[in-house]
């Protein structure tokens, strides 16, 4: 599912952006649940934001189940 949201963001970028592969989170499981993580790395405005809620509410995305995407503007770590 990451995949698609990096394709889109890929099909978007420019000089202001920076966005590294999809990859296992540090604590790749919790409760049963796998965790992958994706890095943004940019001058945040309205218009990166927008371009972040469009990939993630994609209706490709919509198709899977149990799964959900949660979006950290300046995480205090990366755990």
């Amino acid at each position: 599912m990451l995949g698609i949201v990096y394709s889109k963001l890929g099909q978007l970028q420019n000089n202001n952006i920076d966005f590294y592969k999809p990859v296992p989170a540090p604590i790749n499981k919790i409760k049963n649940k796998y965790r992958w993580q994706m890095i943004i790395k940019c001058k945040l405005n309205s218009k990166i934001l927008e371009i972040i809620k469009l990939s993630t509410e994609n209706e490709q995305i919509k198709n899977f189940k149990n799964t959900s995407i949660t979006v950290d503007i300046n995480p205090n770590s990366l755990v």
